[in-house]
């Protein structure tokens, strides 16, 4: 009866949300933001997009992109709870190569799956126009979620700035 359940509330979030994700897409879909580390007094920025829900304003997806080490940067990929945590997400640039990265952990606030955010994947996204994600839900069904590129460039070269 409990997988039962869980399977409805899946299905029922993942179908209700799905239409919203679709709506990401702006002229400035991508932006830096800052925040200062209180123990060594250093600032962490990261260039990021957000995906809310139209109604409630819950976070549905949400990408970032920031430097872990000189010259390597990393990534993260924030989805809702729900999934099928066994099968990686799925990253496209257009029509690319599509790229796996599997799930991290999953929080009260979702499931994170860490980005590989190489040279070569950061151009990709520089000079693309749309970022398919791709996942499944727990009970096995694939569904993908849209994102835009655009201002993916001018927040990359604010991010730079800021190192």
């Amino acid at each position: 009866m409990r997988g039962f359940i869980m399977f409805i509330f899946s299905v029922f979030v993942l179908s209700a949300l799905m239409p919203v994700a679709s709506h990401a897409a702006d002229d400035k879909a991508w932006d830096v933001r800052c925040k200062k580390n209180e123990e060594n007094g250093k600032e962490y920025c990261e260039m990021f997009q957000m995906v809310m829900v139209k109604d409630t304003g819950q976070r549905f997806v949400e990408i970032a992109f920031f430097e872990e080490d000189k010259d390597k940067a990393g990534g993260i990929i924030v989805l809702p709870l729900g999934l099928m945590v066994a099968k990686p997400v799925l990253m496209q640039v257009d029509d690319g190569k599509k790229m796996a990265f599997n799930f991290h952990t999953c929080t009260p606030g979702g499931c994170l799956a860490r980005i590989n955010a190489t040279k070569e994947l950061m151009d990709q996204m520089r000079k693309g126009n749309k970022l398919m994600l791709a996942t499944h839900s727990q009970m096995g069904k694939e569904f993908n979620v849209q994102l835009s590129l655009k201002g993916f460039s001018a927040a990359y070269k604010e991010l730079q700035k800021k190192k």
